[in-house]
């Protein structure tokens, strides 16, 4: 072989190794920002974990009073419900009453005539 021969496979294998070691470099670039971005986003799910957690005590809490004031007010109308249906109980007792107080007078008063 010529020596210009020897000089374009020398200059390819040159070439060759530049691209490999250039490739090699970026490879490990490339690795090193994956696993910074990596460790980021564990940082930020850990984060929303939290936030989350947190969120959902909260609206835990608040539901509950929230439940309790409706428990205690659902007390309150029930015995108010039962004090009204007392009263329209004795009313409408009071009523038939009268009624038949009125009822039995007439009766005594045509069995009379």
């Amino acid at each position: 072989m010529s020596a210009e021969v020897w000089s374009i496979v020398a200059t390819g294998i040159v070439i060759l190794i530049a691209i490999a070691t250039s490739n090699r470099s970026l490879r490990r670039e490339m690795n090193q920002r994956i696993d910074g971005l990596s460790e980021r986003i564990n940082a930020v799910e850990t984060s929303l974990n939290e936030r989350i957690n947190a969120v959902e005590k909260s609206l835990t809490e608040r539901i509950n009073a929230v439940e309790n004031r409706l428990i205690e007010r659902l007390g309150d109308v029930r015995e108010r419900l039962g004090r009204s249906e007392g009263l329209l109980e004795g009313l409408l007792a009071t009523g038939r009453e009268r009624e038949s107080a009125k009822d039995s007078k007439r009766g005594t008063g045509l069995q009379a005539r």
